[in-house]
């Protein structure tokens, strides 16, 4: 229990118990406060974090197809059938394979100008 001596060198008992009283009651609310707006401020951190992680899904999909595309390039290229052609793979899932056709051509008009962008660059 913690030394209260300003409050102790008091004579009276009843003023005495209402300081020692009030400290912990302020303590117990502080805490109380604190950790009410702490747990609202964790969950507005992982709330916009999962949002930006949400919005970023697509992009680190494609990633990961490049990144086997890539791969699968490499080892033609390593057992020497690649001399003509350059292959692109892709794998969707079935909620992908449910778009609109609409929706997916629009995402596969823009990949095939982000390619022919890229290779006028690289030449």
């Amino acid at each position: 229990m913690p030394v209260y001596t300003s409050v102790l060198a008091k004579e009276d008992g009843f003023w005495r118990s209402l300081n020692i009283f009030l400290i912990w009651m302020t303590w117990y609310s502080q805490s109380f406060f604190m950790l009410v707006i702490m747990l609202n401020f964790i969950i507005a951190v992982i709330t916009s974090t999962y949002a930006k992680v949400i919005t970023l899904q697509k992009i680190i999909s494609y990633k990961h197809k490049a990144d086997l595309n890539e791969e699968c390039y490499e080892l033609l290229a390593l057992l020497g059938f690649n001399e003509e052609f350059k292959l692109i793979v892709f794998s969707n899932s079935k909620e992908i394979s449910m778009m609109e056709e609409d929706q997916m051509a629009e995402i596969l008009m823009s990949l095939k100008k982000f390619i022919t962008r890229e290779n006028k660059e690289l030449r």
